[in-house]
């Protein structure tokens, strides 16, 4: 089962204001989909506790965030792991600034 989450902000801010602020752990947990929380376990390495739902079926997972292609100050993707009492899950994203 694949899905497809996409969000879009529209921020006054010079791009290199914006690129800082999503290297900040607490301010990309805001903005990730499903993201409750984000802590350091490395060079651009996070554990991450992610919340899904879908439809009647919930799940929380811990998990590993990873930030890789980093292109500044263009954005960078970022692939996630996680595993909960009901499966796992896996998944990656894209964050383009322009």
């Amino acid at each position: 089962m694949a899905i497809r989450l996409e969000k879009e902000y529209h921020l006054d801010l010079e791009q290199r204001e914006v690129w800082s602020a999503i290297q900040d752990p607490e301010i990309l947990s805001e903005i990730l989909p499903n993201c409750k929380s984000l802590e350091p376990k490395g060079d651009n390495q996070f554990t991450a506790n992610i919340d899904v739902k879908i439809g009647p079926i919930s799940s929380k997972f811990q998990s590993t965030l990873e930030m890789f292609d980093l292109k500044e100050p263009d954005g960078y993707k970022f692939r996630v792991q996680g595993n909960g009492k009901k499966g796992s899950m896996n998944g990656q994203g894209e964050i383009k600034l322009f």
